[in-house]
């Protein structure tokens, strides 16, 4: 009896981390949509470029262009501050602009961007508990070993072959008898919640990998797929800070909120940024 317990009490606390991530992941998810990207404010508006007496911050902006002339965006007419980019599918200037995701329908900027990054980051982690909790099962009842010869009871035959007979007996033959018990069913459906957990877990890891790694090197998307068409110079980003103050620019100052979905500690606007030299 006290193992029985303690195998339920194993499983409800599984499945309420589950839920905890699951939640989580939902809130940032929420928050990515609704939380506007951040655009240039009203006080850099401007209709002509002869105005430039009226941006006290130029003096301040350290990306110019190759002309050394300071940076105008041509759809909108605004002075675009540091790491601003128009983004096509909103159709204006994004601060701090990563990039427009579209499984969220949101383009990805200063204020929307920690919650970019934790809704990726819970989905890798869901999508590894279902991966964990699946996989046995699946080792287990695919295919069904009692419904199957042994591997030692067949003769003449390769692991391969052994292996699509066990499929085919298990699947083919269940479905075409129409088996009352079902089972088969709720096989096939642990099945394909494994299959579509690995097939999210892939691309969804490779995108927190990137974008973390971009981060550790003062970079953002936008900044890196503009230096590998060729339209940036590689070499040292000029927003390279440090290892942990490059993350603590888009997650906060305290590391311990860095996984809570709230903005509590991300200094600064997405306009002004400070000199290499000038960070601690």
């Amino acid at each position: 009896e006290s193992a029985n317990s303690l195998s339920i009490a194993a499983a409800v606390a599984m499945l309420l981390l589950f839920q905890l991530l699951f939640g989580l992941f939902a809130v940032s998810a929420i928050k990515t949509i609704l939380t506007a990207p951040g655009e240039i404010p009203s006080w850099l508006r401007s209709d002509g470029k002869s105005d430039l007496h009226s941006y006290s911050n130029l003096l301040q902006c350290m990306e110019r262009k190759r002309d050394g002339s300071p940076r105008f965006c041509r759809k909108t007419g605004a002075y675009k501050p540091d790491r601003t980019h128009f983004c096509h599918e909103v159709r204006r200037c994004v601060l701090q602009f990563q990039h427009f995701s579209t499984p969220l329908n949101s383009a990805i900027g200063f204020h929307n961007y920690k919650f970019y990054l934790l809704t990726s980051f819970y989905a890798v982690l869901c999508c590894t508990w279902v991966l964990a909790a699946t996989l046995p099962e699946v080792i287990a009842a695919w295919p069904p070993l009692s419904a199957v010869p042994a591997p030692s009871e067949a003769t003449g035959a390769s692991p391969a072959a052994l292996a699509l007979g066990r499929f085919h007996t298990v699947v083919v033959d269940g479905m075409l008898r129409r088996d009352t018990s079902a089972q088969w069913v709720v096989d096939a459906a642990i099945l394909a919640t494994l299959v579509l957990a690995a097939i999210a877990l892939v691309p969804l890891t490779l995108t927190l990998v990137l974008h973390l790694c971009l981060i550790a090197r003062g970079r953002t998307y936008h900044e890196w797929r503009a230096m590998r068409n060729g339209r940036r110079r590689p070499g040292r980003s000029i927003f390279d800070y440090g290892l942990l103050n490059n993350y603590a620019l888009p997650l906060g100052v305290y590391p311990l909120l860095w996984c809570v979905p709230s903005r509590t500690g991300v200094d600064g606007n997405g306009i002004f940024y400070p000199e290499q030299e000038r960070v601690q």
